[in-house]
């Protein structure tokens, strides 16, 4: 699965990579990546942050990036922040696809993931922002003097009980991070290091 989310509204979409000959390449995962995001929403982006994968990390890749006028940029396998970072984001969309594999068998792998970014994208993250009322300035809405028909309204009880599931997640790390917050050196410009960079290591006193 390809997940990607937008650093500034944390906007997200994804798209499940089939499994067939050359799927695994670097070009089938830049075409995922321009039908998921770039030929929906605004073109490519400026900068395009990747893991430490070998299609990511490919020359291939990076050089299809730069042709479309993006620079990409790797994060190190060992920085352990980039690491965190992604599972956070990872764990709301597993659960929301949880739930409507249960709710909505019926419907296909893709239809809902979907779904399930969907529910992501509607909730209200830990900023107190609706990533989806960010991008496009409206909430999706009901009306009751147009009743949809029954499938509609099935999912969209599927969507309000995944979207609980979620904020219920999101709160557990608003309160763990809070718990974990304490005084200490600014870490934020290490980011952007490079490797073999020179650093000066700072170590607290035991006790």
């Amino acid at each position: 699965m390809l997940h990607i989310i937008n650093e500034a509204t944390k906007f997200r979409a994804a798209k499940l990579l089939r499994k067939y000959p050359g799927s695994a390449t670097a070009r089938a995962t830049f075409n995922a990546f321009k039908t998921a995001w770039i030929n929906i929403y605004l073109g490519p982006p400026d900068f395009i942050v990747y893991d430490y994968k070998t299609n990511f990390n490919s020359e291939e890749f990076r050089s299809v990036l730069r042709s479309i006028r993006s620079t990409p940029k790797l994060v190190p396998i060992k920085a352990h922040y980039f690491i965190s970072k992604v599972k956070r984001y990872y764990r709301p969309l597993r659960r929301a696809y949880k739930i409507v594999t249960k709710e909505h068998p019926e419907l296909s792998k893709e239809n809902r993931l979907q779904i399930a970014v969907k529910t992501v994208n509607n909730t209200t993250g830990p900023n107190r922002l609706i990533p989806i009322l960010l991008v496009f300035k409206a909430y999706p809405k009901i009306t009751e003097l147009d009743p949809p028909n029954l499938l509609v309204k099935r999912r969209a009880v599927t969507i309000k009980k995944a979207i609980k599931e979620v904020r219920r997640i999101y709160i557990i790390r608003k309160v763990n991070n809070t718990l974990g917050t304490r005084n200490g050196p600014g870490t934020t410009y290490i980011y952007n290091l490079c490797f073999n960079n020179k650093v000066i290591v700072y170590r607290e006193k035991e006790g």
